[in-house]
């Protein structure tokens, strides 16, 4: 670092409170008597300052010293910066007492975002000092973040038990078999048995891990032509085209099928599948006091 950046830096805190303190009580005598200072000491921390940035801060050549228009700009960027510094100090104080700076927490996308966005919205208003980051994978991609990036908790439909997971159960998720309300698939005769649906094409959302598990074969039908989505907001918009059929989580069907957009599929073994999904944390890493918060929250918003 040069001389030049040197000199520019050697102001500090305490010199940027005590003009802070100068300007708002008025006196050096006031503001020394507010921090339990002499009041040569105070101007002691104002002429360095002054030395410090080369600026002349203050104009003494009146009775009473005065902001001069340098002194005034500075005292912003002063009070901007001391705000953050004051910031600073309630984070680290948050962190000596048990919060973590971030948290990751990974989900998988078939659950419904609206109760998981208001866990998020409660956990931003108690202006905690972490981060919270979210994830959204699917399938085994789920447990396989959770692993690999060491988030903190994971909501997810494929938990294997397991010692070292702490697992909490979550109301089940229904997926409904559906297709566009004017798809041949409902020219069928009802029940519809699994085979007669391979010659339709069947839309999914894929397993996002590096290396998929196979999935449940009671989802799967066969179908020679396959649509695979990498979410089901996709997968939605596909079976709203009327390309398709194929499972729709209820939230995300439920309304359409009451427009009549969309309709579902009488299957032979019925047209509801559901999951039984979990939050799940690490037994041995007990969760901070953020992980701790936002796992209530959670639990409270999805119900569970």
């Amino acid at each position: 670092m040069s001389d030049e950046k040197t000199e520019q830096l050697n102001w500090n805190l305490q010199q940027l409170r005590t003009l802070d303190a100068v300007d708002r009580c008025g006196s050096f005598a006031r503001a020394a008597a507010e921090s339990n200072r002499a009041t040569s000491a105070v101007s002691y921390s104002i002429r360095a300052l002054e030395e410090a940035t080369g600026l002349a801060v203050f104009d003494r050549s009146g009775h009473r010293a005065r902001l001069t228009d340098p002194g005034r700009a500075l005292l912003t960027h002063a009070r901007a910066l001391l705000d953050r510094a004051n910031e600073l100090d309630r984070a680290v104080q948050k962190m000596r007492e048990g919060w973590e700076s971030e948290i990751l927490v990974v989900v998988d996308g078939i659950f419904p975002m609206e109760p998981v966005l208001l866990a998020m919205r409660r956990f931003a208003r108690e202006r905690t000092p972490t981060r919270l980051r979210l994830k959204a994978e699917y399938l085994a991609g789920v447990s396989e973040r959770f692993a690999e990036d060491e988030a903190v908790l994971m909501l997810t439909l494929d938990y294997r038990e397991a010692r070292t997971l702490v697992a909490t159960p979550l109301p089940r998720i229904e997926l409904l078999l559906v297709a566009r309300d004017d798809h041949p698939v409902h020219d069928l005769a009802a029940p519809v048995p699994r085979h007669a649906l391979k010659e339709f094409v069947e839309i999914h959302v894929a397993d996002s891990a590096r290396h998929p598990v196979e999935q449940t074969p009671d989802m799967l039908f066969g179908s020679e032509q396959v649509l695979s989505l990498s979410d089901f907001q996709a997968k939605r918009e596909a079976l709203r085209s009327g390309l398709g059929f194929g499972w729709l989580p209820r939230h995300l069907a439920d309304s359409l099928i009451e427009s009549g957009e969309l309709r579902a599929i009488e299957l032979e073994e019925g047209g509801v599948y559901a999951f039984n999904p979990y939050l799940v944390h690490r037994r041995d890493e007990l969760p901070g006091r953020g992980a701790q918060l936002f796992r209530r929250l959670l639990l409270e918003c999805l119900g569970g």
